[in-house]
């Protein structure tokens, strides 16, 4: 038997930045965020051999042991840590299932480090892929919380709450994270002609530029606990992720890149690594070319840039960006998704 899941990334339009401690456990988050068609898949292979294999074939990664040695067995490739965390995990709980073996495969339609959540994505799908497997119905809150708790909290990779819970979710959701253990969120339903509308304003440009979140939110958090960042910036960030739905709402797509533009110069100012020169200078092209707004996705540092614009001006803003002739850089329409994870069996 086969197991196959997919788990769709995410771009985030406000908000992103204040479900980081400690601003979120002393004023509370809020999350504009919504899934895309790029996904993260995971295979599961049942095996009859007792051999447990992980792999990334995004990275070439593999590594395989014996499934009654997995206490003893060290994960030596970073790009595999995600993938034995989660094994562990569920191998202390119900040893006898994995007893014959397993292959856990996975691999992604977007880049390392291109800022849409990838990680997390991956996480939240493995998990799905092996209680699928173990016949565990687990709710979505309960998938992205145990995602959360592995990787941020046992693997002690840096990062927020919301890659976890939009993968787990899907659709254009509107979450509200009071604390780890209040949280709330609340999907849009959008009509038939703003979805295409917000569509066809939206273009994701790869910069090339690949990035560690984790060194950048860490640079976040310190400025945030040594009192070099004001609280008051996340404020306002946070107030944007509200703004911003409702101009979604009203259907005010303009206003939204408005938004979007607002709140990218004032994440600039959490962190110098947020934003460089490279990613600024081609900004500013891009409002000379009469864009509404954009702002890199995710943590910044590089990944991939969103730009909000008038859909008759979209075909010179793809020309421009294919122009720019950057390593490994490419331009992608998005088109929204309104479901989490899906599994199927072959």
């Amino acid at each position: 038997m086969i197991i196959r899941c997919r788990s769709p990334l995410r771009i985030s339009f406000a908000g992103g930045g204040t479900e980081l401690n400690p601003y979120m456990e002393a004023r509370g988050s809020l999350i504009l965020n919504t899934t895309i068609n790029l996904y993260a898949y995971v295979t599961l292979k049942l095996r009859n051999d007792g051999m447990v294999k992980l792999v990334s074939l995004d990275n070439n990664s593999e590594e395989d042991f014996e499934a009654n040695k997995t206490n003893k067995f060290i994960c030596h490739s970073r790009y595999l840590m995600i993938h034995n965390v989660i094994f562990q995990y569920f191998y202390k709980l119900f040893p006898e299932k994995f007893k014959s073996g397993i292959e856990i495969i996975t691999h992604s339609e977007a880049p390392i480090g291109s800022g849409l959540g990838t990680s997390s994505t991956l996480t939240v799908t493995i998990i799905y892929a092996l209680t699928n497997y173990l016949n565990l119905f687990y709710s979505k809150k309960e998938v992205a919380l145990l995602s959360h708790h592995l990787e941020r909290e046992v693997l002690k990779l840096q990062g927020g709450l919301q890659d976890h819970f939009s993968a787990a979710y899907g659709g254009l959701n509107f979450i509200e994270f009071k604390s780890y253990k209040d949280i709330n969120v609340n999907q849009l339903r959008i009509d038939t002609a703003t979805k295409c509308e917000l569509e066809a304003s939206i273009v994701l440009y790869y910069t090339g530029l690949s990035r560690d979140s984790g060194n950048i939110i860490s640079s976040q958090v310190d400025a945030m606990s040594d009192g070099k960042v004001s609280f008051k910036y996340y404020d306002e960030i946070k107030a944007s992720a509200k703004e911003a739905k409702n101009a979604i709402i009203n259907h005010d797509i303009k206003k939204l890149g408005h938004i979007v533009h607002t709140t990218w110069q004032k994440k600039q100012k959490l962190s110098s690594k947020i934003s460089n020169k490279t990613i600024n200078d081609m900004y500013d092209d891009l409002i000379d070319l009469g864009i509404y707004g954009g702002k890199i996705s995710g943590a910044g540092g590089g990944g991939f840039f969103l730009a909000i614009m008038d859909p008759l001006i979209q075909p010179k803003v793809i020309q421009y960006l294919t122009n720019r002739n950057e390593k490994n850089g490419f331009v992608f329409l998005p088109k929204l998704t309104e479901s989490g994870c899906q599994i199927w069996k072959i």
